[in-house]
């Protein structure tokens, strides 16, 4: 086993701008977040016209 994620730079290169440490609230948006946001529209896309038509018939 790695002892470190291979591909997390821990440094930036020489000549390129510092890299930003994310926030916890940042890695948890787009850990779970940006998931739950992709399988909402898959949801809805799928699950979508027979709601609408149980909505429209009356059911």
């Amino acid at each position: 086993m790695l002892p470190r994620l291979v591909l997390t730079p821990l440094e930036s290169l020489p000549g390129w701008m510092a890299v930003h440490e994310p926030s916890v609230l940042e890695f948890l948006v787009v850990i779970l977040g940006v998931p739950a946001a992709i399988a909402a529209v898959f949801v809805a896309l799928v699950m979508g016209p027979a709601w609408w038509r149980n909505r429209s018939s009356g059911i």
